[in-house]
């Protein structure tokens, strides 16, 4: 007699595999938080190893990481991220998170997300400043630019770009080509919270939250990460390497609270305060108001 094979008692919801052939939703989710972590812990491996002197004699990391290496070593988490980000996208999805030719129209949605992303900073700054909410650590006309300056802006750029395409390129965009829209918004919105979020300031958690959904509006509206990528880069240039908000080595200039610090966030930065809960608050709203008035004239025009 021939044994009766044994049927599958795994639940669907928890197998590998879809009947399609499809890595299963809830496994992507999983292999994206186990990479989230795994980049995170090789930054943190990386930057004690440097600071204990392990690596002192490697010229490239003793050059990232001149003048603040936390911050140099913040860039390379979100590096590896990004290198992680790739081929888990296609693995996800089957096609690749970039286009090799850069057209036109990515450079000028490029260029659209950080004009928004930068006029916003900029305009938190200047609105801390004349409420005398934050003060100039030096006069306005003695800017400095130092070497630091640059590997602060190269860190800015990396960490917003990685974090960016990880968190909405792979984990929206996988769950966006599945057919799950909302849970890939829920998705994105979360681990940003989650990552940046701290107990000592709550509005951490609301903010971040504000901002990853503001970069989701932008791809949503594009189907694009180019210009989700530009508000974020633009936006933690302004604040950290031209403002200098929070504190940091080599920033261009000195921005530190004086008072109210629930709205400045203190010298935490922006992000811990009401300012940029309402700036990124009033952004979504705009972009969700856009989103819904091009799906109307689509509509109308069918």
């Amino acid at each position: 007699m021939k044994k009766k094979s044994r049927p599958n008692t795994i639940p669907q919801a928890l197998r590998f595999f879809t009947p399609s052939g499809e890595i299963a939703t809830i496994w992507c989710i999983l292999i994206a938080v186990g990479a989230y972590v795994a980049a995170f812990s090789g930054g943190y491996a990386l930057y004690f190893a440097f600071s204990s002197g392990a690596l002192r004699f490697a010229i490239p990391i003793g050059a990232l990481a001149i003048g603040d290496p936390p911050t140099a070593f913040t860039a390379v988490q979100f590096v590896l991220l990004l290198f992680a980000a790739i081929p888990l996208a296609h693995l996800f999805t089957g096609r690749s998170l970039f286009s090799p030719r850069v057209s036109k129209r990515a450079a000028a949605e490029w260029g659209a997300g950080a004009a928004l992303g930068a006029s916003a900073s900029a305009v938190c700054v200047a609105l801390l400043l004349a409420l005398d909410v934050s003060r100039l650590g030096w006069r306005l006309s003695a800017p400095r630019f130092t070497e630091h300056t640059l590997a602060l802006a190269a860190s800015c750029v990396l960490s917003a770009a990685g974090e960016t395409v990880f968190f909405q390129g792979l984990v929206m965009g996988a769950l966006r080509s599945r057919g799950r829209r909302i849970a890939g918004y829920a998705a994105a919105v979360a681990v940003a919270a989650l990552a940046h979020g701290s107990a000592r300031f709550p509005l951490t958690y609301l903010n971040w939250a504000l901002c990853a959904l503001a970069c989701c509006l932008l791809y949503e509206r594009t189907g694009r990460l180019s210009s989700a990528v530009g508000f974020r880069c633009a936006w933690a240039l302004v604040a950290s390497c031209l403002a200098g908000i929070p504190l940091t080595t080599g920033a261009v200039y000195e921005v530190y609270a004086a008072s109210l610090y629930f709205v400045s966030g203190g010298d935490a930065g922006l992000m811990n305060g009401l300012l940029a809960t309402v700036a990124f608050g009033a952004i979504c709203a705009w972009l969700l108001r856009r989103i819904v008035a091009l799906a109307k004239n689509e509509t109308g025009r069918k």
